[in-house]
């Protein structure tokens, strides 16, 4: 069993995946809304979490409590994208950035330094 953890905002992307390719295999996958906490007990199969972007604070918090739950459940499960571990985008941009992936750094509108040289590209 595949278990999805995606934001209602977000969700849309999942549920044409799912409408347009999954076909019988459906039953095979649970979606659940990070807006709809709690979430069920474990049960066995593939946790997969994903929009960690759009999550607020106290939703990430919820969702880093609900993983680590998971694993002392003792049931036979994976986490994949696991919330407490992952890096953010803002956090993954600059790690690739450091060790030599990406040419650019990424930085948020307050936290600009001031050797900052253009060209520069702003994110909404």
């Amino acid at each position: 069993m595949l278990h999805f953890f995606v934001t209602k905002r977000g969700g849309h992307t999942l549920k044409f995946y799912l409408n347009d390719w999954v076909g019988e295999l459906r039953a095979c996958i649970a979606v659940y809304f990070y807006e709809d906490y709690p979430w069920p007990e474990a049960s066995s199969g593939t946790y997969i979490f994903t929009d960690l972007e759009r999550l607020s604070s106290g939703q990430l918090d919820l969702a880093i409590d609900y993983a680590k739950q998971l694993r002392r459940s003792g049931v036979d499960l994976l986490i994949l994208n696991s919330p407490e571990k992952v890096l953010r985008r803002l956090n993954l941009l600059n790690e690739m950035s450091r060790i030599g992936i990406n040419r650019f750094r990424a930085f948020r509108l307050q936290e600009i330094p001031e050797d900052f040289r253009f060209p520069g590209f702003l994110r909404i």
